[in-house]
C-alpha cells in the first residue's frame, strides 16, 4: 500500500497498482492478513486485495497505526493507547501500554500483536486478556518489525535491534511444562526456594 500525491493505491506483483477510494486526508496506513487499511478523517477504511472497499471502521482522531488481526481492527495512537475494535461489541484497549506514540503493529503468534513506539518501547501482548507478555525498550524509535518462524525481529531508526524468541507460542502444554521442569529444578515452599523433581504423576509426566 502506498501514498503519492496522486492518492493511495495497492500496488500488485509486476507493478500493477490499483487506486483505493479514501474520502479525506490519509494520515495512517497499515495492512492485515489479505487486507489493506487507510485511516483517514477518523475512519479505518478496509480493503481486499482487489481494492474493493469492504469496510469503514470509526476509529476517532490521533491514530498512528493500524492493522487487522482475525475480526478486530486494531489502532494505535498519539498517547501510546492501542484499541481493539470489533463489529458489534465493545472498543477494547491494551493494559500498560507506555505514553509514547504507537508507530509499528504486527501480528505476533497464537493470537499476540506486537506493538513499537516512538521512543523505543517494544512488547508483545495477548489479545485475548489484552495483558503484556513480554516488554524491552530500544534506542530510538522502532521502524522495523517481523515475525519470522518463531523468533520476532525488532530494530529502531538508530541502530538498535533484538530479536525474541517465541517458541514457547508454537510448543503444545506438556512440551512446555516438560521444559520448564528441566530448567527450573525448584519449587516455592515456606518463603524459598526448594529443589523437586518434576511430578511422577501427572498428564505430562511421561
Amino acid at each position: 500500500v502506498v501514498r503519492a500525491s496522486d492518492g493511495v493505491s495497492l500496488v500488485r506483483r509486476g507493478g500493477e497498482r490499483v487506486s483505493l477510494a479514501v474520502s479525506g486526508r490519509v494520515e495512517v496506513l497499515g495492512r492485515g492478513k489479505s487486507n489493506a487499511l487507510a485511516v483517514a478523517s477518523g475512519k479505518a477504511h478496509r480493503f481486499d486485495l482487489s481494492g474493493k472497499l469492504v469496510a469503514v471502521v470509526e476509529v476517532g482522531e490521533g491514530a498512528t497505526a493500524v492493522t487487522r488481526i482475525e475480526d478486530s481492527v486494531i489502532v494505535g495512537y498519539g498517547d501510546g493507547n492501542v484499541e481493539l475494535k470489533r463489529v458489534g461489541a465493545s472498543d477494547e484497549s491494551l493494559h500498560a501500554t507506555p505514553a509514547s506514540a504507537v508507530v509499528r503493529l504486527e501480528a505476533g503468534p497464537r493470537g499476540t500483536l506486537l506493538v513499537g513506539y516512538a521512543n523505543g518501547e517494544v512488547g508483545l501482548w495477548g489479545l485475548k486478556n489484552r495483558r503484556r507478555l513480554l516488554h524491552d525498550r530500544l534506542h530510538g524509535p522502532v521502524t522495523h518489525m517481523q515475525v519470522v518462524g518463531q523468533a520476532a525481529y525488532l530494530a529502531t531508526g538508530l541502530g538498535g535491534h533484538l530479536t525474541w524468541d517465541l517458541g514457547a507460542f508454537h510448543s503444545d502444554r506438556c512440551t512446555l511444562l516438560r521444559q520448564v521442569w528441566q530448567r527450573v529444578p525448584v519449587v516455592w515452599e515456606r518463603g524459598r526456594a526448594v529443589v523437586r523433581k518434576p511430578p511422577t504423576v501427572h498428564p505430562c509426566a511421561n
